[in-house]
């Protein structure tokens, strides 16, 4: 599926996933997506977030706890 969706980023087709997470129940082999929302106060996905640069994944793990935002599904 992530190679399927990397494609399809790839290429400019298709609908992306960006703000949805598609989960797997194996046990009933049921698909489900979980939408996520910006938070515009979010250091991560707010308008001055960094989670496009890839800074908050350079931070250690305590710094990215003391970061604040965290993002919620809606």
């Amino acid at each position: 599926m992530q190679a399927a969706e990397a494609l399809k980023l790839a290429a400019g087709i298709g609908e992306s996933l960006s703000g949805r997470l598609l989960l797997l129940d194996a046990l009933e082999m049921e698909w489900r997506t979980v939408k996520f929302g910006k938070d515009a106060g979010c250091t991560v996905c707010g308008a001055t977030g960094d989670a496009r640069s890839g800074e908050y994944l350079r931070r250690s793990g305590a710094d990215r706890e003391s970061a604040g935002g965290i993002c919620r599904p809606t």
